[in-house]
């Protein structure tokens, strides 16, 4: 199935494509396009439990009213939405059939009933959008002086109700708004041709209130003019999402507030406003992962290891002798007698007898104190039927390398 949607992409957006009659789709036209074929995909999937998602979906007529009916009952969507996703739902039904492009698909069946299904969608949607006389009714005046702006057709992600923010009075945003009706408005409104006028807050150069494609082709130019770079409109939307969440100073609170304002819900944001790729979504977790191994290793270096924070009295220990070399290593087996201030302690003297490998206890009157960082742990055994004789079970060139390394 990615196939086919990959070589559905190339057939309508390749500039020379001798197959196709018209012109190619622009690739924003084809990214949303190909979100709701895949939407049409997952209720297949995950709806109506479909295993074999195969092209064969695309030709299936009943199985695509089924589905335009499912958005339109269940999920209540709005007809101009519908009609923008039974237009999406032609491109793979075309392309199925695109031996018949020469004759523009009038001879397949689907094609032609998602084209009427359409057509419908977008009748239903003119037809309910407010007339003149509707959207003067609405307008109220605010005798109090303040502004306040009024989005009586709010409605987002299943979300209905009005919205209402009010500016303060030395906002900036007032302050302009009065500075265009004090100075700019009327000079808009005379531009009327037909001299009528209106009680819109913003108008066009002709002097007529925005449309929603107006204001949408006004900002696209707008934003032309400060960046040099045509972009959808929608694609403003995302392009803060992209940034904010691929910051890493964006906490929790600082992705609802901007989804409050921005008027979607965190989920949304996330599924189709963040456009950052799976490389750049996990860079943050990498980066701090990264950041502690490398803090963890350092604390970890800068911290001398403490071999010795077992020891106590009656511990065996071992001191390597001047000379020891690790072909030849020279050590000394003694025992603590006490533990003394300044990481210090009193040693009991187990000197080597003939037998090798084996020690006893060697008394000498002077003291013999040593500094616990010059002592090595090990493991001694005493030797059955043999009192006061012992054996170092330690490895003697296990003791050198913890003193001196492989020198």
């Amino acid at each position: 199935m990615a196939k086919l949607l990959r070589d559905v992409k190339v057939f309508f957006t390749k500039d020379i494509n001798l197959e196709r009659k018209g012109s190619p789709i622009s690739p924003s036209t084809w990214t949303k396009a190909n979100e709701r074929i895949l939407c049409y995909l997952g209720f297949c999937r995950d709806t109506l439990h479909y295993k074999d998602i195969s092209p064969d979906l695309f030709l299936r007529t009943r199985l695509l009213e089924r589905y335009l009916d499912y958005l339109k009952t269940d999920r209540k969507l709005a007809s101009s939405t519908l009609a923008n996703h039974a237009a999406s739902l032609i491109y793979p039904a075309k392309f199925l059939n695109r031996e018949h492009a020469v004759t523009l698909y009038r001879d397949v069946k689907v094609v032609s009933q998602l084209r009427g299904a359409c057509n419908a969608f977008q009748r239903q949607a003119r037809a309910a959008q407010p007339t003149q006389e509707d959207l003067s009714m609405q307008i109220s005046g605010c005798h109090d002086g303040t502004l306040m702006f009024r989005f009586e057709d709010y409605k987002t992600y299943g979300s209905h109700g009005v919205d209402v923010t009010n500016l303060p009075e030395d906002h900036r945003l007032n302050v302009i708004i009065r500075e265009y009706l004090d100075k700019y408005r009327d000079i808009l409104l005379d531009a009327s041709d037909d001299g009528t006028t209106n009680n819109f807050l913003l108008l066009t150069d002709k002097g007529k209130p925005f449309s929603g494609p107006a204001f949408s082709t006004h900002m696209k130019s707008v934003f032309y003019h400060l960046t040099g770079v045509s972009v959808n409109l929608h694609l403003l939307r995302s392009s803060f999402v992209t940034y904010c969440y691929g910051d890493s100073q964006c906490t929790d609170a600082m992705k609802d507030s901007s989804a409050s304002a921005l008027r979607h819900t965190r989920k949304q944001a996330q599924l189709t406003y963040d456009r950052r790729n799976s490389s750049e979504k996990k860079s943050l977790a990498v980066s701090l992962a990264s950041e502690l191994a490398e803090n963890t290793i350092e604390s970890l270096s800068a911290q001398p290891s403490d071999r010795n924070a077992g020891l106590d009295k009656g511990s065996w220990v071992a001191l390597t002798v001047e000379g020891s070399t690790l072909a030849n290593p020279n050590i000394l087996l003694a025992r603590i007698q006490n533990l003394m201030p300044g990481r210090k302690a009193s040693l009991l003297w187990f000197k080597a007898t003939a037998e090798k490998g084996l020690y006893a206890f060697h008394y000498d009157e002077a003291s013999w104190i040593e500094g616990l960082d010059a002592l090595v742990p090990v493991q001694v055994k005493e030797i059955k039927n043999s009192p006061g004789l012992y054996k170092l079970t330690t490895s003697l060139k296990k003791i050198h390398r913890a003193v001196l390394g492989n020198n």
